[in-house]
């Protein structure tokens, strides 16, 4: 059975392979054509993507000091949007990761 096409966008739903073809935004009619920025994605290791900013892991301790070097990087914003599975995470490990950021890094970022 398929999922339906909204659930194949869910993170864990496709290989980090498939990241590149599922994510890319096609270029507007009369726009620039653009390149596959996505295409620099395909190979990372969450160690990398950390560094980039593109990923925040770790302890809870060190998750809210990356954000807040993120925010202090781009600018304060409003909402985070949190993938807490990806590809190589079981379902157990990602609940219980999201658990511990509920309790130990939320309720530093709501006092911002």
């Amino acid at each position: 059975m398929s999922a339906p096409p909204s659930e194949n966008f869910l993170p864990g739903a496709s290989n980090p392979e498939a990241a590149p073809g599922l994510y890319r935004t096609k270029p507007r009619p009369g726009g620039p054509l653009v390149g596959r920025p996505a295409a620099a994605l395909v190979g990372l290791t969450a160690e990398q993507a950390v560094a980039k900013g593109l990923m925040f892991a770790g302890n809870p301790d060190t998750v809210y000091r990356q954000i807040m070097e993120h925010r202090e990087t781009v600018g304060p914003y409003d909402h985070l949007v949190l993938a807490s599975r990806s590809g190589f995470m079981t379902h157990e490990e990602a609940t219980k990761g999201l658990k511990l950021f509920s309790k130990e890094v939320l309720p530093r970022l709501r006092a911002l």
